[in-house]
């Protein structure tokens, strides 16, 4: 299962315009190439919710 919020813009701050959703399901995009993922190194200070793929 994943976690998504909506309407969140720091994820370090409880916002009252956030949204928590829980997903069981995802639908990769056809262009997303499974086999080759980026390999970030897990920084604190690197802002990863732009992210998407």
């Amino acid at each position: 299962n994943y976690e998504i919020w909506l309407g969140k813009n720091n994820l370090r701050q409880d916002e009252l315009s956030a949204q928590q959703h829980l997903v069981s399901k995802s639908f990769p995009h056809p262009g997303y190439n499974m086999s080759n993922p980026k390999n970030h190194i897990q920084d604190p200070e690197y802002d990863y919710s732009n992210d998407l793929m």
